[in-house]
């Protein structure tokens, strides 16, 4: 309103009723116009790629040439085998041999100290928790007894009779020394009790005695070898030859 010569304006109260207009007006403001601006928006993190899933190795065992050997008491033999491993991954391998045969690469030996069937396993590692094992079966050999071969049957005087030969083992050959000779004994026309003696300079040599001026004796001998494993063989002769 003015009055004139005199412009004066009218002011408001602040404390008054219009002052919580205003102040609800303000807040409209306010909230209408945060609404209509943009809030920063976080970066979107890019995508891993996918963790692909480890595989477990593979492991074939065999013996390198033969399968079998014939150890002795004291004295081993040795057989040759090896693990052909792979990994899908491409991951280095570890080795470690277990049974008959020890070592930590893809090839081993194998020990035989004793005879019959022996294994040979490998334990083959990733580095990945993954382990496999192959294996191979070989083998002692299965031990045969052994014989005698006579070469020689002479009579000595009126009495005795002399048989030569060899102790022979098929599985470790030729055998020489008291060790091997067990007993000897003869039936028919000859003494049950026959001298017999084994060495290594003279082979097999028994002694049967005549109980006639002729007939026919059995000798029966029996020899072991190293196993300690006893065979027996007869050779029979007549007389006078």
């Amino acid at each position: 309103m003015k009055i004139r010569g005199h412009p004066t304006a009218i002011g408001v109260d602040p404390s008054g009723p219009v002052r919580g207009v205003l102040a609800a007006f303000s807040a409209s403001i306010l909230t209408v116009c945060g609404a209509c601006g943009h809030a920063p928006t976080a970066p979107v993190p890019p995508t891993p790629p996918p963790v692909l899933a480890n595989t477990a190795p593979t492991v074939t065992v065999a013996f390198q040439g033969s399968s079998a050997c014939v150890p002795l008491p004291g004295k081993p033999c040795t057989l040759t085998v090896k693990a052909d491993a792979s990994d899908p991954d491409q991951d280095p391998l570890s080795f470690v041999w277990s049974g008959c045969a020890t070592g930590t690469s893809n090839q081993a030996t194998c020990t035989i100290d004793q005879l019959g069937p022996v294994v040979a396993s490998v334990d083959v590692s990733d580095g990945h928790g993954h382990t496999v094992r192959g294996s191979a079966s070989g083998n002692g050999g299965t031990n045969q007894p052994p014989g005698v071969q006579i070469g020689y049957i002479t009579p000595i005087g009126d009495v005795t009779v002399e048989l030569l030969g060899n102790i022979v083992d098929p599985d470790e050959g030729f055998l020489c020394g008291a060790q091997y000779c067990e007993s000897a004994t003869a039936a028919g026309a000859c003494k049950p009790n026959v001298f017999l003696r084994c060495s290594c300079l003279a082979g097999l040599e028994a002694d049967a005695y005549r109980t006639a001026s002729s007939g026919t004796c059995t000798v029966t001998f029996s020899v072991k070898d190293s196993w300690g494993l006893v065979g027996t063989t007869s050779v029979t002769f007549t007389y006078p030859r």
